[in-house]
């Protein structure tokens, strides 16, 4: 009997050791919590982050902090967020395409083993925008003008991922464009208004004012269905054209050895989040469409997202920095 009572102590020592760490999980979260947003602040993941991070706050009873840590293409926050104690109170928001091997040389992680997903905020299409004196009113006019005039049609890309939608585009049209590099949409936007470029491809956001304004058009999206917030403007499917993979997801993220108890529970309480009008009505605004998901759902999306984005880098033959 007295053989057993070392063992017993032992069980009861690992136990005690054991009770804190079930304790901070049942009542996860006890403190602030914060969202990793690795790009500046304004942007769309960012604005999205605050939206769904602040309803997070109301509907777990704690705050939920913003931090934004830019540069590296996504690279600094991301590994920010992945060095953070994996307990769930630093999280990444990001569509994580960035951390493809298409736009990045040799990554210093592999984001989809090293982060875990809690769910899918939103999903949209990318939009062709062009110049409002262009003489094209559908893409079926644009790409017939592109056509017609070889090489002297320039489109910009604000990020590496819309060069490569448009390099596919290219390809599938059979039209000869010049590319226009630019370091996000704010001057990517300024080059469209100067006439130095008349056409791009980009999320909705950043244009938003200058179409509402008649200065821009927006002629098609690339998703399968036309965006609530623009529900005049077509899918390229419906103006005959071929089908363009290229696409965006956001969702939020933890590190891998994140307790699967706190995942669920961050999981639930999104979902129930992205339910809320006062959560969809600005993202919906934004052109893409709120959406809670499994963790499952959200880790697939970027799979996906990530295979068309690898295929159209060799496409393209790009190689990143």
């Amino acid at each position: 009997m007295n053989r057993m009572i070392p063992a017993v102590l032992a069980l009861a020592a690992a136990l005690c050791a054991l009770a804190p760490a079930v304790m901070a999980q049942a009542d996860y979260p006890s403190r602030p919590v914060r969202i990793v947003v690795p790009y500046p602040p304004g942007g769309t993941v960012d604005v999205f982050a605050r939206i769904v991070g602040d309803k997070m706050g109301e509907r777990l009873k704690q705050s939920f902090i913003v931090e934004n840590k830019a540069g590296g293409n996504g690279i600094i926050g991301a590994e920010y967020a992945l060095h953070a104690a994996p307990d769930g109170y630093t999280l990444l928001s990001s569509g994580a395409v960035v951390y493809s091997s298409a736009f990045v040389r040799n990554p210093p992680f592999d984001f989809l083993r090293e982060f875990t997903p809690i769910s899918q905020i939103y999903y949209g299409g990318l939009f062709f925008f062009v110049r409002a004196d262009l003489p094209a009113r559908n893409m079926k006019e644009f790409v017939d003008y592109a056509r017609a005039n070889p090489g002297k049609v320039n489109y910009g890309s604000p990020a590496p991922n819309t060069m490569l939608a448009m390099e596919v585009f290219k390809r599938q049209n059979n039209i000869d464009m010049l590319h226009v590099p630019y370091k996000g949409a704010g001057p990517t936007t300024a080059a469209l208004l100067g006439g130095e470029v008349q056409v791009t491809l980009d999320t909705y956001t950043s244009y938003r004012s200058l179409v509402e304004a008649g200065k821009l058009r927006a002629l098609a999206v690339t998703s399968d269905a036309r965006a609530p917030a623009l529900p005049g403007v077509p899918t390229l499917a419906e103006g005959g054209l071929p089908v363009l993979k290229a696409g965006s997801h956001g969702g939020f993220w933890a590190q891998a050895a994140t307790p699967r108890d706190v995942v669920d529970k961050l999981n639930r309480a999104m979902v129930e989040v992205m339910k809320r009008p006062d959560v969809q009505e600005p993202l919906r605004a934004s052109g893409v469409v709120p959406e809670g998901s499994t963790p499952e759902a959200l880790r697939q999306a970027i799979v996906t997202e990530q295979e068309f984005w690898v295929s159209a880098a060799k496409t393209a033959n790009y190689q990143p920095d």
